[in-house]
């Protein structure tokens, strides 16, 4: 891929999305002569795809590298434009995005295209994965919609996942938000339950404040007995499914003689995939935990984001009944916040927060 500098966000989400889905097979250069010149023609037999971003590319230049790689690869040229509009003639693809806006989650900002990440990302990753496919085919749907920013803005996952614990959104701090939904958890597990737990554990960092809240309210410790040893990436954010699970076992370190042979609480954030849990249940299960419980301080995740908040991937209730979760993760069982709690504590802080990935069609 050609870019006009390293700093360009297009070129660097659509450098993380080679990696994912080209892994090893992909280069980024910055536009000079040098690097035109650096290619030697026995090796363009070697090349599939060349993509030119020129945003801020001038215009001679993209037609010298049009001129230079034409005859040989296949060609996708991302330009600004006043519309949305892509077209492709003998090997060159035209992808023509216009200036549309986006919420940026770090700035707390409606921006233009260029600066909105979230729906860079979605845009770059259906290009790779066209290019994956072999056929460039890029859907606008709802990317438009002046929607998206104001549902980003007032999304619930930001409090819920998104946002660094001492982040302050909407006038909430992100983590007195994870603690009260913590401890509102904790009444709503059967004292039964309470009475037969020796640790409340947190998967490593995304249930830690959860954790506290529900330790606090139920006097049961929390022990952090699951550490990752890399913190570079989520796990929801990897695609590939058997990556993202040896992901996780080479990236979880647990401390078995902690909790060998105790009854836990496993603490996370939500079940979207459900591939986080899977593994590590079976992490704790190999290393000698005698019960465990999953406490889950959001509720049940029936529907993919709309508005393009978290990344396309296939939902755990998609798959299986929401009757056989305990089954599925072959644990004790799983305890939920319900909705209506949820909904409650998002309505003190702003009722115009979003929540619609946790409906069910019929309640929407």
């Amino acid at each position: 891929m050609f870019n006009n500098n390293n700093d360009d966000l297009i070129g660097i989400k659509f450098k993380k999305y080679f990696k994912r889905y080209f892994p090893n097979k992909s280069k980024i250069y910055n536009f000079d002569e040098n690097a035109l010149n650096s290619f030697q023609r026995n090796i363009f037999s070697e090349i599939e795809y060349v993509v030119i971003n020129s945003f801020e590319l001038e215009v001679k230049s993209v037609k010298k590298l049009l001129k230079y790689f034409s005859k040989y690869c296949k060609i996708i040229v991302i330009q600004k434009s006043d519309k949305n509009t892509y077209r492709t003639f003998k090997n060159v693809t035209l992808i023509k995005i216009s200036n549309y806006i986006g919420f940026h989650d770090k700035v707390g900002e409606v921006c233009s295209f260029a600066s909105a990440d979230i729906l860079i990302d979605y845009f770059v990753e259906s290009v790779v994965k066209s290019m994956k496919n072999n056929f460039i085919s890029i859907s606008y749907n709802n990317v438009n919609s002046k929607i998206i920013p104001y549902k980003q803005k007032f999304c619930s996952l930001r409090f819920l996942y998104q946002g660094d614990p001492g982040d302050i959104i909407l006038s909430q701090s992100v983590g007195s938000f994870r603690i009260k939904l913590g401890e509102l958890l904790a009444s709503n597990i059967n004292d039964k339950i309470i009475s037969r737990i020796d640790f409340i554990v947190p998967v490593p960092s995304s249930g830690i404040f959860y954790a506290v809240g529900l330790s606090k309210m139920t006097k049961i410790p929390m022990l952090p007995a699951l550490k990752k040893i890399k913190v570079s990436k989520r796990a929801f954010e990897i695609q590939d499914v058997d990556v993202r699970k040896r992901y996780l076992f080479d990236n979880i370190q647990i401390y078995s003689d902690l909790i060998k042979d105790k009854n836990i609480i496993l603490v996370d954030e939500a079940i979207f995939t459900g591939a986080t849990l899977k593994v590590v249940c079976e992490i704790l299960k190999r290393s000698g935990v005698k019960k465990i419980y999953l406490a889950i301080p959001s509720p049940k995740c029936f529907s993919q984001c709309k508005y393009l908040v978290h990344p396309e991937r296939n939902l755990l209730l998609d798959k299986i009944s929401e009757n056989y979760i305990s089954s599925y993760f072959k644990v004790n069982g799983v305890i939920f916040l319900p909705l209506t709690e949820y909904i409650d504590v998002l309505n003190k802080i702003d009722d115009r927060i979003c929540y619609e990935c946790f409906l069910k069609d019929d309640n929407v």
